[in-house]
Order: C-alpha cells, then structure tokens, then sequence
C-alpha cells in the first residue's frame, strides 16, 4: 500500500502513517485560485495566533481489513465496517462470529467473539493503528497480522480527533490544508487537499475557528 500526494508524483509506502509524528497546517492565496495544482502554489496562512497543529501517529482505515495468519481460534478473514465501538469505527467478520474494535484507556486493538468484550479469548495490538499484529492472550494462540483494502484500490486513512484552527485574525481565502513531517532540517509533503467549499471565510470572533478531520488517500 503506497501514499500518494496528489498532483505531485511522489509516493512514499503507507508505513510512513505509522512512525512520525506529521504537522498540520491550512493554506491560503494559492497561485492558481481555481486548485491548488501543486505544492509550491500554496501559501501558508499568516496569522498572529496560527501555528501548525501536531499529529502524533493515530490514523484508522477505512474500507475492508483482512485478518491473516495461524492462529487458534481461527479469526481469520475479512471485516467489514459495522457501528462504533468507544468513538472508534468497529470492523465485523463476513460471518459475524468475531469483531475488530478499540479499548480506550488501555489503547488497545482487539479482535474478540463479542464487540466490546473479551471475557475469553481474544487478540490485541498495543499500536493505536488497527493495521498491525495481534497477540492471543487468554487461550488464543498465535499471531494474527491485519491489513486494509476495499473494492476500489483506494482506503482513506483517516485521523483519529477534528482538529481546530484559532485565528485573531479575518481572513477571506483558506483553501485547504497539507500534512508534513520534518526530519533534521528536510520538510516534506505529505498529502495536501483543496476544501470543497473554498475559500473560506474566517471573521471575528466567535466565527474565527475552522474544525476538520484530516484524511489522506492510499493506494493499494
């Protein structure tokens, strides 16, 4: 599975969603009004108040997860979205004898007979990304590795909270967003995206905020 920036020609493999911490950041007066063609159109956002937002790695697929491996009880196969589970997507077994959802507190992945219950034996993955590998524990055995799919080649990673700007500032052009990751002095692109509604309007206070969930596509 590869990230794909749009426009741009760059692909990087998904794991990059798994190990950084990425920053960010809304633009704003892009060269070409119409769409942002390409990386170097977008002007970042001047504000007294505006900074980059960190997005430490917390990042749910959506789509089909497919369960591999030798394991006892056999919970391998395909889930399909069904419900929530603690504010988290919950994935469901083609036949619905298992389940794929998210314990808060703990942080913790698990594949179980019962969404929201593992009083027997079940899976877990101490890495908030739900793509990854799954212990047993309490009578399962084995090691059991997800990965993500769908029908259409394509599965959004989709980040965990909405995260909100706060501007002092009136601004009538914020166009989109785009994710970074730095590492030493090297900042690079990883995924930027036009609001379909653009541009925005930001006015005083209490109309000075924009909220959004980032998602970034993936192809598989």
């Amino acid at each position: 599975m590869a990230l794909i920036v749009p426009d741009e020609g760059k692909t990087w493999m998904a794991s990059v969603l798994l190990d950084r911490t990425f920053q960010l950041n809304i633009f704003t007066s892009p060269t070409n009004p119409t769409y942002a063609t390409i990386f170097s159109d977008m002007v970042a956002v001047t504000d007294t108040t505006y900074a980059a937002i960190d997005l430490p790695y917390a990042w749910t697929m959506n789509g089909r997860y497919t369960v591999t491996g030798s394991v006892t009880p056999d919970i391998t196969g395909d889930y399909y979205e069904n419900g929530t589970q603690n504010g988290y997507p919950a994935y469901e077994r083609n036949d619905g004898a298992y389940w794929i959802w998210f314990e808060t507190g703990v942080n913790l992945w698990i594949i179980s007979a019962t969404k929201g219950s593992h009083p027997a034996a079940f899976f877990y993955s101490v890495n908030i990304n739900i793509v990854n590998t799954y212990t047993g524990v309490s009578g399962a055995f084995g090691t059991a590795t997800v990965t993500a799919d769908d029908f259409n080649g394509v599965v959004t990673a989709t980040y965990s909270a909405a995260q909100t700007f706060t501007f002092t500032e009136e601004h009538n052009d914020i166009y989109g967003y785009y994710i970074t990751y730095t590492e030493g002095l090297t900042t690079t692109l990883v995924w930027f995206e036009r609001f379909t509604d653009a541009p925005i309007v930001i006015g005083a206070a209490p109309e000075n905020t924009i909220t959004f969930t980032p998602k970034i596509a993936l192809a598989c």
